[in-house]
């Protein structure tokens, strides 16, 4: 009888052990998180945009590629990265406002971003405004 628990025992316990290692091995599909907001921001849906609002960041987080709509609002970003938002190959607007601790962009800051149509840079701590040639918009009505 005894044999027979720890024969069933085993048979569990293997079993615990290969559930675990097919979850660790298994693929994470990153579609079925489409709607993931990131932690320090507000995500909306309306109709087919998905606007983000992030307030008083240090950092940028990641943004789902899906984003349509980005608002930089009192952060405390100190610069913006070359391609920070070149995975957002949907985003159309881009605002970034009210941050005093903004001090550079960098020069592909704005760069492959295909859907672009307005962006808008404004009460910063840029002391300057840089060139902005670099921004890489295929609509015909961007508008800084």
């Amino acid at each position: 009888m005894s044999e027979d628990i720890h024969s069933v025992m085993y048979l569990k316990m293997n079993l615990i052990i290969r559930m675990f290692i097919l979850c660790i091995a298994s693929p994470v599909n990153t579609t079925d998180n489409i709607d993931v907001c990131p932690t320090s921001c507000d995500c909306t849906k309306w109709d087919s945009t998905k606007t983000v609002s992030c307030f008083e960041i240090d950092v940028l987080p990641a943004f789902h590629p899906s984003t349509k709509e980005l608002w930089l609002v009192e952060t405390r970003l100190t610069s913006i990265s070359q391609d920070a938002f070149a995975n957002l190959i949907n985003i159309s607007h881009i605002y970034i406002s009210d941050d005093e601790s903004l001090r550079s962009l960098e020069r592909h800051s704005f760069h492959k971003l295909p859907k672009a149509i307005h962006m808008g840079i404004f009460n910063t701590g840029l002391p300057s405004f840089p060139a902005l040639g670099q921004i890489h918009s295929s609509q015909d009505d961007f508008i800084l």
